[in-house]
């Protein structure tokens, strides 16, 4: 019978990954979330079950200007990477199209589920996103930046320890990462649809007012990570990134954004998040009845 001592043990714990996961659940706790570690989520594509690090939610309750309530649900999809190498985001600048009569294809990247939407996916996205609701774009922290990222590479060290050198690339297991959240994302959305759309109760709270759910997703690292663009032409370090991804998941695709978030930044990146969630209930309160 094989014997492991203490310390052994400790080793093995120390490099599995768990300890920074545990970390960061217990950093998102702190700030008011509720917390669901190891999320298991089924894959048809695989036709088998996969792992989501952390799942994050965080419930408020809003006034509105009318003296009715609306209960406004942040969910935050979440893997994380305890990385000794960085990692490296691509983009270019971006000119956005603030025309109220346009439509914006940015919406796809939003994603609302309501206890209104009857039937209709992503109904409320359209109005946070175009006419009057484009004030909320410009408070939301993925959109109103003047560049944006949109791949994820890690630095890898390749040779033997006196002719090493380091490339760019995007291995499958960190690909499978990025696929998990977008997968996660769409699972998500599509299982609250369907307990709201069905009108069983899901939130005590969902008879007595209505109900918001915002979607994001976030990759948690411990090191570092860069930006690089056309334009600076040089890797610049950054502690908070949006990355503009796609993905398709099944039978449909899906235009997703992940955070690429030190954990040193978590707390100013999640009051970003939560701004931005709030800043999407104001654009569409006013369409709820008795709002």
């Amino acid at each position: 019978m094989t014997t492991i001592d203490n310390n052994q043990l400790n080793n093995a714990i120390n490099q599995s990954g768990f300890p920074f996961e545990l970390e960061i659940a217990k950093t998102f706790s702190d700030l008011g979330f509720e917390i669901n570690l190891s999320h298991l989520l089924f894959d048809k594509n695989r036709n088998k079950d996969v792992e989501i690090d952390l799942m994050a939610r965080k419930r408020e309750v809003f006034d509105t200007k009318s003296g009715n309530k609306l209960l406004l649900i942040t969910n935050i999809i979440i893997e994380c990477k305890d990385n000794s190498l960085p990692y490296v985001c691509f983009g270019m600048e971006h000119k956005s199209k603030d025309n109220p009569g346009y439509l914006d294809n940015d919406l796809a990247y939003c994603h609302i589920l309501t206890s209104r939407d009857d039937g209709m996916r992503n109904r409320f996205s359209l109005v946070a996103f175009s006419g009057e609701g484009i004030k909320a774009k410009k408070h939301h922290h993925q959109f109103n930046r003047s560049k944006r990222f949109y791949s994820i590479a890690t630095l890898e060290r390749k040779g033997k320890e006196n002719s090493s050198y380091y490339k760019v690339n995007i291995p499958d297991n960190f690909k499978f990462s990025l696929y998990k959240l977008g997968l996660a994302i769409s699972d998500n959305y599509n299982s609250l649809s369907g307990l709201l759309s069905s009108k069983r109760r899901y939130l005590e709270e969902i008879e007595e007012m209505p109900v918001i759910i915002t979607f994001f997703s976030a990759l948690i690292h411990s090191g570092k990570h860069y930006q690089f663009s056309i334009e600076d032409k040089q890797a610049l370090e950054n502690s908070h990134t949006s990355v503009f991804l796609n993905g398709t998941y099944g039978d449909s695709s899906l235009d997703y954004i992940v955070d690429l978030i030190n954990k040193d930044e978590i707390p100013d990146a999640v009051s970003k998040i939560l701004n931005s969630s709030e800043y999407l209930l104001k654009a569409i309160s006013p369409y709820f009845a008795n709002a």
